[in-house]
């Protein structure tokens, strides 16, 4: 299953994180905050950014492993709540 995939399994409804998901990649760029998720009707993941505006979430976005990786991380934390 593409991690792509897997987050959209979690998203039946969009999710706002309680706390937003910082991504830092290196010591020199700024970091990615997260602030929410939602799944469009196309079958899209969408994250909401810094800046507020959505970005759509795509395996050739540059670091999409780290991205995708602590959204899943997130996701799952929060179903075991």
């Amino acid at each position: 299953m593409s991690k792509l995939t897997e987050i959209l399994s979690h998203l039946s409804v969009p999710v706002n994180f309680d706390t937003p998901v910082t991504i830092k990649a290196t010591p020199h760029t700024l970091p990615v905050i997260i602030y929410a998720l939602e799944k469009t009707s196309e079958g899209e993941v969408m994250v909401q950014i810094n800046d507020g505006s959505f970005h759509k979430l795509e395996e050739t976005d540059r670091n999409y492993d780290m991205i995708s990786n602590s959204l899943l991380q997130r996701l799952r934390l929060n179903e075991n709540k």
